[in-house]
């Protein structure tokens, strides 16, 4: 394995300090902290370094942190859009405006999340059942906030083989929220009792569909063909250039097919060397089985992501 450079190493610093923040914000912060000691003399040489390391960031991550290429991309349209009208100044000059205007976009981005959930706070009622799957923090977030003021009940799945629904339902259980946990294969008994679905994001694509932790799309498909609305809800610096197809057009994942030695129960010798295990982390739910994308631009129909997506990232 070769050796992490210094600004993958900054990144796996901040994804372990900053647990709530969302990759995509981790790699801003880097990309940041990277602007503030370059020393390149030009223009064209600074933004050349910048570009290369937003490349090795999402080299890293591209497999693992779907958002960082996102992040990056943002980051860079910042950069891009700000120097349009600057390229008289001095080069230094232009570093420290971009620096200190750069902290302000930080600080909005890091918002983001905040303005989404207040965007999703509404369609949250008293005495909801809300089924949701996936360690989401954006989720998490909103259903706190929904409970300060009304009662609710949340359905999570296990969400092997991390299952992270086990951390979820304690985390929500302490703010006094009622959760029950079910295997991942139980939402079409489930989806009955339910009312919607909400689900996160690592990102939406141009078209409006969304990549998420494997299991979001039959989940989608159980929950469409029962007649319940399935909301996400994300930031929209998760907004990415993608246009998946097919499942198979995703990034394949570390580890996502490993011999099925190494996974328990394994007592048939004889045959575990023609026996694989398929674990990917994400599958992609097109945007025909999502209703709405709560985010912090309003409230949006999947059809509408294009266009701000192009707002966002013109070029």
């Amino acid at each position: 394995m070769p050796a992490q450079s210094e600004i993958v190493k900054s990144f796996i610093q901040k994804l372990n300090d900053n647990k709530d923040d969302s990759s995509a914000v981790s790699a801003i912060v880097v990309l940041m902290e990277f602007l503030l000691k370059c020393e390149a003399s030009t223009f064209m040489e600074t933004k050349h370094q910048l570009n290369c390391k937003a490349e090795e960031l999402i080299g890293y991550a591209s497999n693992q942190h779907l958002s960082t290429a996102s992040g990056c991309q943002l980051f860079l349209t910042f950069v891009s859009d700000f120097d349009k009208d600057h390229l008289s100044v001095d080069v230094n000059d232009w570093k420290n405006e971009i620096i200190e205007r750069g902290k302000t976009f930080v600080e909005n981005v890091k918002s983001s999340r905040q303005k989404a959930v207040q965007v999703g706070e509404r369609f949250i009622t008293d005495g909801a059942t809300i089924l949701t799957h996936g360690y989401s923090r954006t989720v998490k977030t909103l259903l706190l906030k929904a409970a300060q003021k009304k009662k609710f009940k949340v359905i999570v799945t296990e969400g092997r083989p991390e299952c992270l629904g086990y951390r979820y339902a304690e985390e929500l259980s302490l703010h006094e929220i009622p959760v029950t946990i079910i295997l991942d294969s139980a939402v079409g008994r489930i989806m009955e009792r339910v009312d919607f679905v909400i689900v996160g994001a690592e990102n939406v694509t141009e078209n409006g569909g969304v990549i998420n932790k494997l299991g979001t799309y039959p989940l989608a498909l159980t929950a469409v063909a029962a007649h319940k609305p399935v909301y996400g809800i994300v930031e929209s610096f998760k907004f990415a250039r993608l246009y998946p197809l097919r499942q198979d057009d995703l990034p394949p994942s570390q580890d996502e097919t490993v011999n099925f030695s190494s996974v328990p129960p394994n007592k048939n010798t004889a045959t575990k060397d023609l026996v694989k295990f398929f674990n990917p982390l994400f599958d992609f739910t097109p945007p025909s089985y999502i209703q709405l994308l709560f985010t912090d631009l309003g409230v949006l129909t999947p059809s509408a992501v294009s266009d701000e997506l192009i707002k966002l990232c013109p070029n």
